[in-house]
């Protein structure tokens, strides 16, 4: 699938950066310090567009959410986890 950038939706856009940059630093990072990431970039969650389509919990972490490409939504990680556990 591609999104070429001149098309591409803000808010997609931003969805992915979000994501990548969470990642990119918090996947060397261990329990407690990404704990301390999530409080430091945490507040930038406010400034994206993060709804989701089914029910979730009132609080959680960049690292427990993703964007999906594929249907432009976002959801909790551990439910694509579930699935391909399955």
């Amino acid at each position: 699938m591609e999104f070429p950038i001149k098309e591409m939706d803000r808010d997609v856009l931003w969805s992915l950066v979000l994501v990548s940059t969470t990642w990119s630093y918090g996947g060397a990072l261990n329990a407690e310090t990404r704990q301390m990431f999530d409080e430091q970039f945490g507040a930038f969650k406010s400034k994206f567009n993060i709804t989701f389509t089914v029910p979730v919990r009132q609080r959680f972490t960049l690292f427990e959410i993703y964007f999906d490409c594929e249907r432009l939504i976002w959801n909790m990680l551990s439910n694509k986890l579930e699935l391909k556990l399955k």
